[in-house]
């Protein structure tokens, strides 16, 4: 994970003429365009691909459930199982190429969020574990639940 942080970032009264009287306001990006020649340092992790490996198995098995539904819904015909097997080697390769670049780097140890003991630190701040699952999955959930159903209507219409 890249960050990027000014070397001590100030939290004060908000000088900015819009903020309501006594707001307070993290500093730090107003420094930035206030101080000429303010320059970020990257704060580079050694750490892994910061999810647990039960978000990316969640993950997996929906789009598992996903093409399997379409699979068996679809597949009487020639051009359906053409356009599944396209689908299914677009995906594969999605993930393969992740999975390239990341042991191109390999982690050194396993994140804190990996690892259950902090949140996730995302750019907008910490996230916990239940709110990085709900964003990462619904997608994914959204299409298992998809492909079961077409499965389930096609089974029901036959």
């Amino acid at each position: 994970m890249l960050e990027y942080r000014l070397a001590e970032p100030v939290v004060d009264e908000c000088s900015d003429p819009c903020c309501n009287i006594g707001e307070t306001c993290d500093s730090t990006m107003l420094a930035l365009f206030e101080t000429p020649g303010a320059r970020l340092r990257a704060d580079h992790s050694d750490s892994d691909l910061e999810f647990p490996r039960r978000i990316w198995f969640a993950m997996g098995v929906a789009y598992a459930v996903f093409f399997t539904g379409l699979w068996l819904a679809t597949a009487s015909g020639t051009a359906a199982t053409f356009a599944l097997v396209i689908g299914i080697l677009y995906t594969l390769m999605y993930f393969a190429t992740a999975l390239v670049l990341f042991r191109l780097n390999p982690a050194r140890r396993r994140s804190p969020f990996a690892q259950g003991t902090a949140p996730l630190a995302t750019w907008t701040g910490p996230m916990e574990g239940g709110a990085v699952a709900a964003q990462v999955l619904a997608i994914p959930f959204a299409l298992a639940t998809f492909g079961a159903g077409f499965m389930l209507v096609r089974a029901a219409a036959f």
